[in-house]
């Protein structure tokens, strides 16, 4: 039995990305248009929080490095990625 493979290019919903874009740029330690977030203060953890959220909603994977920040695949990226990462240690 195999299992279904997802969809090679995802379908996007612009005017829902338009929307997300907006609300992570009114995090920001500026009044609009302007974007600021230093590293690690209240407005870049809460944008790193928006982020976090968003993609787990969206069924994405999250891993989180304290130097690197944040990194976001799909289920299956990640499985494939760790299976690779076994494999060349062996």
């Amino acid at each position: 039995m195999t299992t279904p493979r997802a969809h090679p290019h995802p379908v996007i919903d612009s005017a829902s990305l338009q929307r997300r874009l907006h609300e992570l740029a009114l995090i920001s330690e500026a009044p609009a248009p302007v974007v600021t977030r230093i590293l690690f203060s209240e407005a870049d953890l809460r944008g790193r929080d928006y982020v976090r959220r968003a993609a787990r909603s969206a069924g994405l994977a999250v891993r989180e490095d304290p130097m690197t920040g944040l990194g976001v695949t799909t289920a299956e990226a990640r499985t494939i990625t760790s299976t690779i990462t076994r494999s060349s240690s062996i």
